[in-house]
């Protein structure tokens, strides 16, 4: 089981994203296809989904416009580094 640290960063990271976006979104976070997080606007009606896989983690962000490629680049690196550190912090 992964260690709730790594949602709570992913969570914040994802938020931070949600923060600076100049649209409503939203955002799942999933774990072996179980949802363990939501932010953002939960009744957005899916228009543009994208989705950031990393080993057991998926991030998916719905948006009503579809994101730049910018702004798909900040996910993912936003995404991939909470991973990376939360791996560096838990192996010590």
């Amino acid at each position: 089981e992964p260690s709730k640290d790594i949602y709570k960063g992913l969570e914040q990271a994802c938020q931070y994203f949600i923060d600076i976006l100049q649209q409503d979104a939203k955002v799942n976070i999933i774990h072996h296809e179980h949802v363990v997080s939501k932010l953002g606007k939960e009744t957005l009606i899916s228009r543009h989904e994208i989705l950031v896989n990393s080993d057991d983690v998926t991030v998916e962000v719905v948006t009503q416009q579809e994101l730049s490629e910018a702004e798909q680049q900040l996910i993912q690196v936003l995404v991939y580094q909470t991973l990376m550190v939360q791996k560096a912090i838990n192996s010590q």
